[in-house]
């Protein structure tokens, strides 16, 4: 997770990719679920997410980038990225998945503590 521009990168079929689930990603992945993203975290949290909401939210946050960036270049169609999860194997993509949930619902003072908790005991006392 980049800390400073609410972004984060995944590897989808060998390619590098800069998802950042902005409000514009978060409407077209509600709009392509038809579900509330409250409603998915949730899904997330009692360990349900369906192929669709994963592929959703990759594809979300990858639309945000490329909005944000002002680089159609960027985007990738829906199908195209479930197909490329689907490639590399569903388990390898629920954590960029959960990390994108994340990042979207929780406030960014409370994701800091989140990544500073998660940091090797070296890093955190420098």
């Amino acid at each position: 997770m980049n800390k400073f521009t609410g972004t984060f990168d995944i590897t989808l079929q060998g390619k590098n990719y800069t998802l950042r689930p902005s409000f514009e990603a978060l409407v077209e992945f509600e709009d392509k679920t038809g579900k509330a993203v409250n409603e998915c975290f949730q899904e997330m949290l009692d360990g349900k997410m369906s192929f669709k909401v994963i592929t959703a939210a990759l594809w979300a946050g990858i639309l945000g980038e490329a909005v944000w960036q002002n680089d159609k270049s960027k985007e990738l169609k829906y199908p195209v990225v479930g197909e490329m999860i689907k490639k590399d194997g569903l388990q390898n993509h629920v954590a960029s998945a959960s990390q994108f949930f994340t990042m979207a619902l929780i406030p960014e003072e409370d994701q800091k503590k989140l990544t500073e908790e998660d940091a090797p005991e070296s890093k955190k006392n420098t």
